[in-house]
């Protein structure tokens, strides 16, 4: 059997995503987590740490979506514990912003505001705008409380 790891990671990654961010409401939580576990297993054979660290990261993103902030915050938290040195500043502020939504879904609203001042800090020096501004609206995009 010859499975492409790679294809079904990248499609099940961008379904999810795109469901996450469809207009119109909530998105189906059964179906998302699902995309994102798939994601997350494919990634598991043939990604590297980046892939594994955004797989993380998807993961809390939606578990926090379910409004299950003890998965999330997990998740979120071991995003942040892959090795972050060839990573870009936006995807490191990115993984921060991650963890900050899933602080935010367990109510940690001062732990949720540390976690966002670190992911803008490091949008600050970025110097690919265009990356940065992405990661600027999803931080903007997670609610106050």
């Amino acid at each position: 059997m010859n499975i492409d790891h790679r294809a079904i990671a990248i499609a099940t990654y961008n379904e999810c995503m795109d469901l996450l961010y469809r207009d119109g409401g909530t998105p189906e939580i059964t179906e998302a987590i699902t995309l994102a576990a798939t994601s997350k297993y494919h990634w598991s054979k043939v990604g590297g740490v980046q892939q594994f660290a955004v797989s993380d990261w998807l993961m809390s993103r939606v578990f926090a979506l379910a409004k299950e902030p003890v998965l999330a915050i997990n998740f979120a938290n071991a995003s942040l514990k892959h090795d972050q040195s060839d990573m870009p500043l936006w995807m490191q502020a990115s993984l921060h912003e991650g963890l900050a939504r899933a602080l935010q879904a367990g109510k940690f609203y001062t732990e949720r505001d540390a976690e966002i001042a670190i992911a803008l800090e490091l949008l600050d020096k970025e110097s690919n705008e265009e990356d940065a501004k992405y990661i600027r609206e999803q931080v903007r995009d997670i609610p106050r409380s």
